[in-house]
């Protein structure tokens, strides 16, 4: 299973996300939390992605298996989304 293309897909939606934000809009408190979620979330998936590189196995990671690592990147990929559409929402109102 490639798993670096999973993990890039994930951190690809998560930057997107990240960059609606925008440099320039007026950011209240919700969108510096929005943001430092996100931040979170890619810092976590880099650290697994520099972990396969490195040639670890699921199993090194700390998993029981395959089917539990790819439930770990869905999960993130489900709360990227989260926070996406939260961004949208905080961005839309607060205009």
């Amino acid at each position: 299973m490639d798993w670096a293309e999973s993990i890039e897909e994930v951190l690809n939606t998560a930057r997107e996300a990240l960059d609606g934000i925008g440099e320039g809009e007026v950011r209240n408190e919700r969108l510096h939390w929005l943001e430092r979620q996100l931040a979170n979330v890619l810092a976590q998936l880099g650290g697994m992605m520099a972990d396969l590189e490195s040639g670890l196995s699921v199993a090194d990671m700390g998993f029981f298996g395959d089917e539990e690592f790819q439930g770990e990147i869905d999960d993130f990929g489900r709360q990227v989304a989260n926070l996406r559409s939260m961004i949208r929402i905080e961005l839309a109102v607060g205009r």
